[in-house]
């Protein structure tokens, strides 16, 4: 099921009013460089053990030198970025996979990361709708993976003893 609804029921917020909201999509512009323009989940996720989990959602971005991230946190202040968004000109489906966080509870949050172009101008824009968090085993093959792994991102996860680890072979 989903752990939250659709955007109507208000789940996202964004702190400090970089992000507006027109109809059921959430847009944010240029940010300066070294800025951060955040979008995030209003309340921690609990992400139960055992079931796949996923945050899905459509993104339409127009980006020069604008980094588009989805993150997580454990904490709510310290974040690792999950994903780069790539660039559409037209409404796209992300799916960023959130298993690696099972049974924990998380913090989400898109982070549109400014950037000056070379004319020191910049019509960076990035939206995103239809955001929802799901768990569960349900089919996905509809949505189109779109995301960048990011290369050294690290996190420290409570460490999980798994069955797979404990098999010893001789």
């Amino acid at each position: 099921g989903d752990a939250a609804a659709r955007l109507g029921d208000e789940p996202l917020a964004s702190p400090d009013d970089t992000w507006t909201q027109d109809g059921d999509a959430w847009t944010t512009t240029a940010p300066e460089a070294g800025t951060l323009h955040v979008l995030r989940w209003t309340q921690p996720v609990e992400l139960t053990p055992g079931d796949d989990a996923r945050l899905t959602f459509q993104s339409q971005l127009s980006a020069i030198d604008a980094r588009a991230h989805v993150q997580v946190s454990l904490d709510g202040e310290t974040w690792m970025t999950l994903a780069l968004v790539g660039v559409s000109d037209a409404w796209q489906d992300v799916e960023v996979d959130l298993s690696a966080f099972r049974g924990l509870v998380v913090h989400v949050r898109f982070a549109f990361e400014g950037a000056t172009t070379a004319t020191g101008a910049t019509t960076d824009a990035w939206s995103v709708r239809e955001v929802r968090i799901q768990t569960g085993t349900g089919p996905t093959a509809s949505v189109r993976h779109v995301t960048l792994p990011v290369r050294g991102a690290t996190m420290t996860l409570p460490s999980r003893r798994s069955p797979a680890s404990e098999h010893v072979t001789k």
